[in-house]
């Protein structure tokens, strides 16, 4: 089966937490949403197991997890290198130390099994705060097909929990995260949004964000 959703996830000394965040990718999925799902982790040398923890993951599910095991360069470099291996027709960047929920990433995952075309899937994500659960936005559109100018005016808060790009957006504009700087989830909000054209707003909250974390940038 061809893959219909790459996850990238950029890994840096994350054993504490790379756990949860790899088993919640598949632990709801059957054989065949399995079989329709990659998961690429970038190790960006990692100096504690985050590489050994990963490739446990990819012994039991080989068809699923890809490694690129590879020299710190940020977070903008792991994007980049996992950008030219994707398989998937869509592609979603989730964070070492986030994870999926699990039935609400099946409701994505079928989604874009059952043929969504868009340009860009938009959904909703959850706060948590430590383990607790703090919020989920609200989300200001309902569920639907939308053209750009007609969804995005109502959306005033853009971010990265929010997006499925369609790859070919990425690959046809040639985009490039700049590498070596903070916040580079900026740039993948916004400039792949400028050839955004059609969006598919799916009432799910897949993206669990985690806050809380020594030493994170927020």
């Amino acid at each position: 089966m061809n893959k219909i959703l790459s996850v990238v996830i950029p890994t840096f000394n994350m054993e504490k937490y790379l756990g949860r965040c790899l088993h919640s990718c598949i632990a709801d999925l059957n054989e065949r949403e399995k079989a329709a799902l990659e998961v690429i982790v970038v190790n960006d040398g990692s100096q504690d197991n985050s590489l050994a923890i990963t490739k446990k993951f990819q012994d039991d599910y080989p068809d699923v997890f890809t490694i690129i095991d590879k020299q710190n360069g940020n977070y903008g470099s792991c994007i980049n290198a996992a950008l030219k291996i994707a398989q998937g027709k869509y592609i979603k960047v989730l964070d070492a130390d986030d994870w999926f929920d699990g039935r609400e990433f099946l409701k994505l995952v079928d989604c874009l099994m059952k043929g969504s075309d868009v340009d860009l899937v938009l959904t909703n994500y959850q706060l948590f705060m430590g383990e607790k659960k703090i919020t989920s936005p609200v989300f200001p559109i309902h569920g639907g097909l939308y053209k750009f100018d007609e969804c995005m005016p109502s959306v005033p808060n853009m971010e990265m929990h929010f997006v499925t790009y369609k790859v070919s957006i990425l690959r046809d504009n040639s985009y490039k995260q700049t590498e070596g700087i903070f916040y580079t989830d900026q740039e993948w909000i916004f400039y792949p949004m400028l050839h955004v054209k059609t969006i598919e707003v799916l009432d799910a909250s897949p993206y669990c964000y985690f806050l809380g974390r020594p030493g994170q940038s927020i």
